[in-house]
């Protein structure tokens, strides 16, 4: 029965749209903001792939910057005042 009314309020060219809103473009909508979250996912999942490399790197030369600089150099004997 509620479907008979609802079938008879709408006009044949009502029918083909969706009722609950007057957006022309809402499948357009829609796409872009599928988009923007399988993008931002994705984004998201590299972030967290890279992170670990990145963070391998950064430790990685700063090992060997700590070794170069203890290999083969002078550190500078520290300064004692006179009281």
């Amino acid at each position: 029965m509620v479907t008979m009314m609802v079938d008879e309020a709408l006009s044949p060219e009502d029918a083909e749209g969706l009722p609950f809103t007057r957006d022309k473009h809402y499948a357009m909508h829609g796409e872009i903001l599928t988009l923007l979250l399988v993008t931002s996912f994705a984004l998201f999942l590299l972030f967290l792939v890279l992170l670990p490399c990145l963070k391998r790197r950064y430790s990685h030369q700063s090992d060997l910057s700590e070794e170069a600089s203890s290999s083969g150099t002078l550190k500078p004997l520290p300064v004692v005042s006179k009281q």
